[in-house]
């Protein structure tokens, strides 16, 4: 008698494939009171699913700080930022915060564009992300946001 499943059962204890069209977040840390995410271009070509995916991951970790590192995205679609906005809105209804780093100058440009009710700044790193501190203004101080 063989102590090893026959293959039927063999295939029900392997894990469902995943339909990568629908899981859009791969990389994420997490650190005290912060999750960290890492998105890419190709990303944020949904930005609908991508945030559904955010908040549930969100709600998963039980924890509402989220900082979303950009540094890999080349151009930052316009439907992009208002759902940002909402995403900012519903963490910060349950006490978080969302913040942004590692923008490149045009998509910063491009998020400046979005008109927002309330500012998302783009910070330098994860760690001034969390610091809510932002790049240094022109005389080369930091400043930070209350």
């Amino acid at each position: 008698m063989s102590i090893l499943p026959t293959k039927t059962v063999a295939r029900k204890l392997l894990p469902q494939r995943i339909d990568p069209a629908h899981v859009h977040v791969h990389d994420v840390d997490r650190g005290p009171n912060w999750l960290f995410v890492r998105l890419t271009q190709e990303h944020v070509d949904e930005p609908q699913e991508l945030i559904e995916e955010l908040r549930d991951i969100c709600a998963r970790h039980f924890v509402y700080r989220l900082v979303l590192e950009l540094d890999q995205l080349e151009t930052f679609p316009e439907k992009l930022g208002c759902r940002l906005a909402e995403l900012d809105d519903r963490l910060a209804s349950r006490g978080g915060a969302l913040r942004l780093c590692g923008m490149n100058h045009d998509c910063e440009e491009m998020l400046g564009e979005c008109r927002l009710s309330r500012p998302l700044h783009n910070h330098l790193n994860r760690h001034d992300a969390v610091l809510a501190v932002l790049r240094p203004t022109g005389e080369g101080v930091p400043a930070r946001l209350h």
